[in-house]
């Protein structure tokens, strides 16, 4: 076999590799064809050049945004998350140098590490239309698609798992470009007779698509079992909340005189007010109200201010409290609106100070030691969230303390 291998490096064709194999006296033909068929042939590597270069420019993408995504959140990191990133980052230049290279298993290990995110992409796609979701789905699927496609094309002699086989059951791994009496002993899947061989390419392409189409079929219908799953899943955490939240007592909040207490005392202070309090730290930037936010826990609620209520998040930084979040139906949005300008309608109004940079959409008002602010309109949903003047710049906290 190593004979075998520096033959096919120093040059030589698979078909006289393999014949050179032989005559000496090899006798394990099937691992000497598995070996050839596994490897790309360079006039194939050459012809489908430009898909192999823009599937490796795709991947490197991926592969760039990992590093940069793990080094921005480098000192938010558990102690094994170092080193958990360092073997990602491995695996994924391992998988580009070996695309460059033309390896069948590349082309696995792309599928492999693209369909997870691919249906997270669609997934988030399907809950948030917007460029963002759109450009990633569309990459991560043209992705999945090239790897397909060329591996098919750079490997005939390759099934999609493993190598073909001829009439007697051994493994095949030649081009059409091959000797009559090799060519009479292929599958008729494979590559004809030479009396057929005008129709070869022809017959060839015809398996080639109808393989794609069923793989596309497959992985179509696993993407789609995949949502039917997450639909039940969330259909059954609906239903667990609502059946929680129908013993969950009222819960009373003060949003004026809410303030940057011990973490520990606010967990207790909640739990005695009888909420099941789920709490949970390394926190994924997405699930922070501040970029400082280091715990959070969350709890279903059944009414707020005597209002049809969701949930409640209460996040800490450092072990003090940062920011409250409480979420409502859409049906509570007039009811919500009603509390505040009432209980809050004697402190200043920051949305309205000419000049200001918040979001034109929300209400947002000074309370003693924070920021409350709420939806300005209907929504999906109506939050109401509590900042501590803790979490704002020291420029902000500046001119937040001349607001009267």
């Amino acid at each position: 076999m190593q004979q075998l291998k520096r033959d096919i490096k120093s040059g030589m064709s698979k078909e006289e590799a393999f014949d050179s194999y032989k005559q000496r006296g090899g006798e394990n033909t099937k691992r000497a064809s598995m070996y050839l068929a596994y490897r790309s042939d360079p006039q194939l590597l050459k012809k489908y050049s430009i898909a192999n270069y823009v599937l490796i420019f795709l991947f490197s993408l991926r592969t760039l945004t990992i590093a940069l995504t793990g080094l921005t959140a480098l000192a938010s990191l558990p102690y094994w998350g170092v080193p958990v990133l360092i073997i990602e980052l491995g695996l994924y230049i391992a998988v580009l140098y070996f695309l460059w290279k033309g390896n069948a298993g590349a082309y696995f290990a792309v599928l492999i590490l693209t369909l997870n995110p691919l249906m997270y992409s669609i997934g988030a796609f399907l809950n948030e239309s917007s460029m963002a979701t759109i450009a990633s789905m569309i990459i991560f699927a043209l992705v999945f698609v090239l790897a397909i496609y060329i591996k098919l094309k750079l490997f005939p002699f390759q099934s999609f798992l493993h190598t073909k086989k001829d009439v007697d059951g051994n493994s095949v791994f030649s081009s059409i470009k091959q000797d009559s009496q090799v060519l009479e002993k292929i599958m008729i899947d494979t590559v004809p007779t030479i009396s057929d061989q005008v129709d070869a390419p022809q017959n060839t392409s015809k398996r080639t698509k109808l393989l794609f189409i069923t793989t596309v079929i497959v992985v179509v219908m696993f993407i789609a079992f995949k949502f039917y799953s997450n639909a039940q899943q969330n259909a059954k955490y609906e239903a667990e909340d609502a059946r929680e939240r129908q013993f969950t007592p009222d819960l009373q909040i003060e949003l004026k005189s809410l303030t940057n207490k011990d973490q520990s005392e606010v967990i207790e202070e909640y739990r005695h007010q009888g909420l099941n309090l789920r709490c949970f730290s390394n926190l994924r930037p997405e699930e922070k109200i501040s970029q400082q936010d280091d715990y959070l826990c969350w709890a279903v609620t059944k009414n707020i201010f005597n209002i049809p209520s969701r949930n409640m998040a209460i996040f800490f930084s450092e072990k003090k409290l940062t920011n409250v979040r409480l979420e409502f139906p859409e049906s509570s949005f007039n009811l919500v609106q009603s509390y505040l300008n009432t209980t809050l309608g004697e402190k200043p109004r920051l949305d309205l100070i000419p000049g200001d940079t918040i979001d034109s959409s929300i209400m947002s008002w000074k309370v003693d030691h924070g920021i409350v602010n709420t939806n300005k309109n209907t929504d999906d949903k109506i939050l109401i969230t509590w900042s501590s003047e803790k979490v704002l710049s020291p420029e902000a906290r500046k001119e937040f303390k001349n607001i009267h």
